[in-house]
């Protein structure tokens, strides 16, 4: 979440839309980021949407990084605690949306 907190914070200003998705309840999200700082646009309640639109099951993380057209860029599923590999895997694909 550190590494990511850092990518929203790079591309502050742009348009570039960064969403958690989550199956969980709004005040489970709500408690959950009072502990702990996430700046992602949080999506609740989203395990239909989830498992029938974006058919997975495998939801912890499950992060959408979306154009400025609305088209979405790159969607990662799982996370690193590695921010090297976390920034590799995510800039590549904002700053090419943006060069467009």
């Amino acid at each position: 979440m550190p590494a990511l907190n850092v990518i929203v914070e790079r591309y502050k200003g742009k348009n570039v839309t960064f969403l958690s998705i989550a199956p969980e309840e709004e005040e489970i999200i709500r408690t959950f980021l009072k502990k702990r700082s996430f700046h992602f646009i949080p999506v609740a309640n989203a395990r239909k949407l989830i498992i029938e639109d974006f058919i997975t099951e495998q939801m912890y993380p499950y992060t959408m990084i979306i154009d400025k057209n609305g088209i979405i860029k790159k969607i990662i599923l799982g996370g690193s605690e590695d921010k090297e590999k976390t920034f590799s895997s995510i800039l590549p694909h904002i700053d090419e949306s943006l060069a467009k």
